[in-house]
C-alpha cells in the first residue's frame, strides 16, 4: 500500500489507516491462499500419477539418490536432475525390525529401549546433517511411533499427511500477526501414488496390521496382558 492510498504515512493510531491495512492484508492473504491451493493441487497430481519424490529429507531407512537427468526436457536442459528414494542398507534393517517387533506385541517404549540397549543409532545419530537441531542421544518412543505411522515405507509416494494452519496470535488484534502450526490431515486429504514409487521396506499388509493394532482399544501395548520374550526383556 502506497502513502498516497492512506493520504500520508501510516499511523497505527488512526482507525481508518488500521482498517485499510486490515482489508489489504485480507486481500493479500486470499490471493496467497489461492496460489497455495494451486501449487498443492499440482504437487498432488504429480504424486498421484507419477509418484515423484517432492524433495525434502528422506525418511529414516531411505536415502535420496541421483536418478539421472530430469524427465522434463526443459528442466533437464537447465541442469535439473531427477531425485528418487533408495533403500539405505544400513538403516533399513532397523525399520524392518521395528515393524516386526511391534507385531510381536512390544510397544513403542519397549522397542526404543531394545534399540538403545543394542546401540542401534537413532535417526538423528545416523544422519546428523539432516537433524542438526536434534540430539542424537538415543531412540524415543515418539520416534518409533513416527516410523510405524509412516506409509512411505510401503513403497508408495505420499503427499499431504500434514497441513499448515495459520492462527491469529490474538483474535481481538489482527495486527498482532499469526502463528503457523502443523497438524495431521484427515485421510480424505492424503494423496497416495497409484503405483509403487520406490522400493518398499515393509509390506502393505504388515503396515496395515500395525495401523489396526495401534487404533485398537487398549493401545498402548506391552502392558501386563500380552508379553513376548522380547517384551519381557525390555520392560
Amino acid at each position: 500500500m502506497e502513502k498516497s492510498d492512506l493520504g500520508g504515512r501510516f499511523d497505527a493510531e488512526n482507525t481508518v489507516h488500521d482498517m485499510a491495512m486490515t482489508i489489504t492484508g485480507g486481500l493479500s492473504k486470499s490471493e496467497r491462499q489461492h496460489v497455495q491451493r494451486r501449487v498443492r493441487a499440482a504437487i498432488a497430481a504429480q504424486v498421484l500419477i507419477d509418484g515423484k519424490h517432492q524433495g525434502g529429507r528422506a525418511p529414516y531407512g531411505y536415502q535420496v539418490v541421483d536418478a539421472g537427468p530430469h524427465p522434463n526436457p526443459r528442466k533437464a536442459q537447465e541442469g535439473y536432475r531427477l531425485r528418487v528414494l533408495a533403500v539405505d542398507e544400513v538403516a533399513a534393517p532397523a525399520v524392518e525390525r521395528i515393524f516386526a517387533i511391534y507385531l510381536e506385541g512390544v510397544g513403542h517404549k519397549g522397542i526404543a529401549q531394545l534399540l538403545n540397549a543394542e546401540h542401534v543409532p537413532c535417526p538423528a545419530a545416523h544422519t546428523p546433517h539432516q537433524n542438526r537441531r536434534r540430539a542424537g542421544d538415543g531412540w524415543e518412543s515418539s520416534t518409533v511411533r513416527a516410523i510405524l505411522c509412516n506409509p512411505r515405507y510401503t513403497g508408495y509416494a505420499i503427499y499431504g499427511r500434514w497441513q499448515k494452519v495459520e492462527e491469529l496470535l490474538d483474535p481481538d488484534d489482527v495486527a498482532a500477526g499469526q502463528v503457523v502450526r502443523y497438524k495431521r490431515s484427515p485421510a480424505s486429504r492424503i494423496v497416495r501414488s497409484r503405483e509403487p514409487a520406490h522400493p518398499a521396506i515393509v509390506s502393505v499388509e504388515d503396515f496395515t496390521r500395525v495401523q489396526l493394532e495401534m487404533s485398537a482399544p487398549g493401545h498402548p501395548r506391552c502392558r501386563t496382558i500380552r508379553r513376548t520374550s522380547i517384551c519381557a526383556r525390555t520392560t
